[in-house]
């Protein structure tokens, strides 16, 4: 960027510009902010039909691109104003910042920073509230309440990381810190206030209790009364939000249903409004589970699963007159617990919904909850349930000639097998799980399964035909983008590499595994490459880091009951006895999964410098 002298902007708390020394806010008016925040909160240029309609939502296009075009002439005055001379990266469809421009403003720094590991106290340092101040606008309004999410993220990890460590004044300044963000995070003071008390610093641990609970009382006590049931919106006002949704079901549903999401999340402030008095307040139960099904995969993929649940859970016993009704939204709550990893959501929300589909004629639908109920059972050690509901299914649906869902159950079948110690059954489940999917053209399906077919090789160790299989698995899931799998065939690279006695290349794919479960948050992928990290620390003569990862590991299996097949159980059975032998014995998780990610990550690093 032509810039003369050094400037930075500060989004956070009261706006304010300094260029070379001198502060110079007022070279931005309150239009120009508007147009600055919005470019600021993205990483990437944006198109200006989007940007103008965020702007001007109430204008007609060609209107709100005039207005656009005369404010970014604005933005670019404002910044000449403070020594920058080409602050936009502008294109015939696309505005953006330049780089440089940037990273001179603090949200941005934020949002680079936060996304790594290494750097999550720096970018919890630049956090203040609030954003952009004195602006109304939905966006930002969106914008605010994501950033609050990240920054309890960040400050409940390092909270973690400084309990680990035992630091009394880090934990003290973590702990009072998220108290001044959110009032009411009573589990993340508490473990801060035990953890100060074993450390011998019971004042530190008073003075912390004591502003949690005045902070709570506040809170409380200045919490507005809930508006009557007269007060909230008429059945006509939900209709009005919520049934363009339900009409747009299939498609919101189907397999194109991601690119309408960004306009969703915009309307998510009304929609969670219009559940609320459709389903809570019993306005509406049956339109709002209506809704809540068409917005299914919105909610799962946005993060709005718990909400979600919280929904279901108030409208299902509202539904008693509409049995249809009912049976889908009990399958769709136990789908929602899947995508949590919660056990209390899972295996027994499956098997309520069996009950109630087994009453109906949805034959599909009881057949796919039979699978998702095996795949439950299986993970908490529940083999036998495991293959019977996989058998049960594929009854079914060999009935029904779902070629598709037959190989699921046939993959189902081979997880069943794997996890109750017959790799050769297993194998041979798979791989006509495999063909099928392969002969469907479901790339990503195939690719699962020549993971799981690699697993068994490995299992049998049989170490070639492993390698070739995860490696072939790893490439087309690179290719396809998905992390999912790329994970999980990293994960058994890194295992085979350490069979095969190659610790540089078990460090390359574990450190990879790391990054892809950090960024994928899912439990089951988290275990394993724990479980690889920890035989990695040892290999590599850190024997300590190593129990804490094997702890952290067992942390995350008895917290979401993931059950450990018999192979790899024999496995950790194995690492822990090394351990007792060099005198350190695995007790409870000293670590959060996500810490010890981080704690692989910056191993990998290490090594891959020396």
């Amino acid at each position: 960027m032509g810039v003369d002298r050094d400037v930075s902007i500060f989004a956070f708390g009261r706006f304010c510009v300094v260029s070379g020394g001198e502060e110079k806010t007022r070279a931005f008016t309150p239009r120009a902010r508007r147009s600055l925040a919005h470019l600021a909160i993205r990483e990437e240029p944006v198109e200006r039909a989007l940007l103008a309609a965020e702007l001007w939502p109430d204008a007609d296009q060609t209107s709100a691109l005039g207005n656009l075009r005369r404010r970014l002439h604005d933005l670019e005055r404002a910044f000449g104003r403070v020594g920058v001379t080409t602050p936009l990266a502008l294109t015939r469809d696309r505005v953006g910042l330049t780089p440089a421009v940037r990273w001179s403003i603090d949200i941005a720094r934020y949002a680079i920073l936060s996304r790594d590991p290494t750097k999550a106290d720096r970018a919890a340092a630049l956090y203040r509230e609030p954003v952009f101040p004195g602006i109304d606008d939905d966006v930002l309004e969106l914008e605010r309440r994501r950033l609050h999410g990240i920054q309890m993220e960040l400050l409940t990890r390092l909270l973690d990381v400084e309990i680990g460590r035992g630091d009394a004044e880090a934990i003290s300044a973590f702990a009072h810190a998220i108290v001044r963000l959110d009032p009411l995070s009573e589990q993340s003071v508490g473990k801060a206030v035990a953890a100060l008390n074993g450390l011998g610093e019971s004042d530190r641990a008073r003075r912390l209790f004591e502003r949690l609970t005045e902070t709570m009382r506040h809170e409380i006590e200045c919490e507005p009364e809930p508006p009557s049931v007269e007060d909230g919106m008429s059945v006509q006002t939900i209709a009005h939000v919520l049934q363009p949704f339900i009409e747009r079901s299939a498609m919101l549903r189907g397999p194109d249903a991601a690119r309408h999401f960004p306009d969703i999340e915009r309307q998510m402030p009304e929609i969670r409004n219009a559940l609320d008095v459709a389903i809570v307040r019993e306005r509406d139960p049956q339109g709002g589970v209506r809704a809540l099904a068409a917005l299914s995969r919105f909610l799962f993929d946005r993060g709005h699963a718990v909400e979600a649940v919280r929904w279901y859970e108030a409208a299902i016993p509202k539904l008693s007159g509409d049995e249809v009704l009912r049976r889908e939204a009990m399958y769709l709550l136990a789908l929602l617990g899947r995508n949590l990893g919660k056990a209390d959501h899972n295996l027994p929300a499956f098997e309520a919904a069996i009950a109630e589909l087994r009453d109906g004629d949805d034959e599909p639908t009881l057949a796919k909850a039979l699978l998702y109920a095996a795949n439950a059972a299986r993970m908490t050690g529940r083999v036998g349930l495991a293959n019977q509901h996989a058998r049960e299914a594929l009854a079914i649906l060999e009935r029904l000639d779902d070629t598709y869902l037959v190989s699921f159950a046939h993959s189902a079948l081979g997880a069943a097998s794997y996890a109750g110690g017959d790799v050769t059954a297993a194998h041979a489940a798979f791989e006509r799980a495999r063909s099928g999917f392969s002969a469907l053209g479901a790339r990503d399906d195939e690719t699962l399964m020549e993971i799981n077919c690699a697993r068994c090789s490995f299992a049998s160790s049989d170490l070639e035909a492993a390698r070739g299989g995860l490696t072939r698995a790893f490439q087309r899931a690179a290719t396809s983008g998905n992390l999912y799998l790329q994970g999980h065939a990293a994960v058994g690279l890194s295992l085979v590499a350490l069979d095969g006695g190659d610790p540089a290349a078990a460090t390359r794919h574990a450190g990879r595994a790391a990054r892809i479960a950090s960024e994928c948050a899912d439990s089951e992928l988290s275990v394993i490459a724990l479980e690889a990290a920890a035989e990695l620390f040892f290999a590599l003569d850190e024997p300590a880091r190593a129990r804490d990862a094997l702890a952290a590991a067992d942390g995350v299996r008895s917290e979401y009951l993931i059950a450990r097949a018999p192979t790899e159980q024999a496995r950790c059975e194995r690492l822990r006895g090394e351990l007792v032998d060099r005198g350190l014995a695995v007790g409870t998780p000293v670590a959060t999964p996500d810490v010890m990610m981080r704690s692989l990550l910056e191993s990998v690093a290490r090594y891959g410098r020396a």
